[in-house]
């Protein structure tokens, strides 16, 4: 997926999940390792251009259900 870049500070923290997305040796899980983390971080985030490129990553309704149930599991985690 290819993301324009114009130097707003909204769209870094978006840059490696989706570079994550493109690379097909990442797994569901790997993407939600890092989805936990931009939750974690309360910095504006991209979120639906990054739903998009996982749910055109992975055919089927439930790939972004998955990815986000299981960052939401990792979350409360790493809070503690």
């Amino acid at each position: 997926m290819q993301v324009e870049t114009t130097g707003s500070e909204k769209l870094q923290p978006s840059q490696k999940i989706l570079e994550a997305i493109a690379d097909k040796s990442k797994t569901q899980t790997d993407i939600a390792i890092l989805y936990a983390e931009l939750i974690h971080s309360f910095r504006e985030v991209n979120w639906p251009i990054i739903n998009q490129a996982i749910q055109s990553r992975w055919t089927g309704k439930t790939a972004l259900e998955r990815v986000k149930e299981m960052a939401h599991k990792i979350v409360p985690m790493e809070v503690k």
